[in-house]
């Protein structure tokens, strides 16, 4: 909705795939009084994570990232991301705003841990990276697997659109995304939540 293009890096072949071929994928609001509302979100492409190179020149040229993988696969992209932000520091580019979309306490300080394990000891991640912890309030209900058969890019929702995200986490300004409600006490937030 904002205008920018969105690449999703992935590892599943047969999405990726479907991505890059439609640039598209709908989004299922299920509402519990109304028909549900179909989204079609656009200006949408993949690359395979498995292709080092291209997901370091992306994230190396984004203008910021969000992860949403799970705790476990985080260990996976923590390579790549270092590297990223290698070549971003080279050329010259602005700090890297990575919203941590994960369900994860702390989230900050484990990807601050895990990223410095990866690059040089003189590396100022500070200077280079914002690591931005969010409070997760959208629901997703489990996709029927007719329905995943049916077209395996769609997704149901809720109607819920908001992404509660920490704005002193931010190094940049903080996107103008419709959704994004950026507070300045995110631990409240997820406590709230929890």
């Amino acid at each position: 909705e904002a205008g920018y293009e969105v690449i999703f890096i992935d590892v599943d072949p047969r999405l990726i795939a479907l991505l890059n071929e439609r640039r598209s994928y709908p989004v299922i609001v299920k509402q519990n009084d109304r028909p549900d509302e179909v989204r079609l979100i656009q200006g949408v492409r993949a690359i395979d994570g498995r292709d080092t190179r291209a997901v370091i020149g992306a994230v190396a040229t984004a203008d910021t990232i969000a992860t949403s993988v799970g705790q476990r696969a985080l260990q996976s992209i923590f390579p790549a991301l270092a590297a990223a932000l290698l070549v971003r520091k080279s050329h010259g580019r602005p700090p890297l705003d990575v919203i941590i979309a994960e369900n994860l306490r702390a989230g900050a300080a484990f990807f601050r841990q895990n990223l410095s394990e990866q690059l040089p000891d003189d590396f100022d991640l500070a200077a280079h990276l914002g690591l931005v912890e969010t409070s997760i309030g959208k629901m997703v209900p489990i996709m029927p697997l007719e329905a995943l058969q049916a077209d395996p890019l769609q997704l149901f929702a809720e109607p819920y659109d908001t992404l509660i995200v920490d704005r002193r986490g931010f190094r940049c300004k903080v996107p103008p995304l419709a959704g994004l409600k950026a507070v300045d006490n995110i631990a409240a937030w997820v406590d709230r939540k929890l």
